[in-house]
């Protein structure tokens, strides 16, 4: 009968409609879901600070960074520091440090201050925001592009809120590479 082949065409168009849509839907709520996930560790790790080149020593973490800290930046750690972990298992590699800081400001203040760390006996120490790893690899991207731009004789280029930027002789500045783009 025709109507039963209609029937039976419409049935299997609507199921594969469905199965599309279906497909399509998962596709966006994976996106999503991975989106929000990513919000979220930034928002926890807005206030931490990774602190990279400490040797681990039998003394405790916590007063080799409030010597560094106290003694090396010129702050009072027990002001700014809420918690000193380190990340990640013991191996051979020197594992980082993660400060948590009471408050943005304070972590900022703790950024601004680290380039003292130059001329002490702690060069090799370095200190940075605790990025995600969709950031460390936005930051990595960003690493290798300035380096590019600095060897083909580019000079006054800077690293600036996820961007490459130029700045000229007159104060003004101007994009130069921006998330994977040109």
């Amino acid at each position: 009968r025709v109507e039963d082949k209609v029937d039976d065409c419409m049935r299997k168009s609507m199921d594969s409609f469905h199965s599309e849509v279906t497909h399509s839907m998962d596709d966006k709520v994976k996106f999503l879901q991975s989106d929000v996930s990513e919000c979220i560790q930034i928002e926890r790790r807005k206030n931490n600070i990774v602190i990279h080149g400490v040797i681990e020593s039998d003394r405790e973490d916590k007063d080799i960074v409030y010597d560094i800290l106290g003694k090396e930046l010129k702050v009072d750690p027990t002001r700014y520091v809420d918690e000193v972990s380190r990340i990640g298992q013991r191996k051979e590699k020197v594992r980082p440090i993660r400060l948590k800081v009471k408050s943005f400001e304070g972590k900022n203040e703790l950024l601004r201050r680290a380039k003292m760390l130059k001329d002490t006996g702690y060069e090799k120490v370095f200190l940075q925001p605790d990025l995600t790893i969709k950031q460390q690899e936005l930051d990595k991207q960003l690493r290798v592009e300035l380096k590019r731009l600095r060897v083909s004789g580019e000079t006054n280029v800077h690293i600036k809120s996820g961007k490459i930027i130029k700045i000229d002789e007159g104060g003004q500045f101007k994009i130069m590479y921006q998330k994977g783009r040109f």
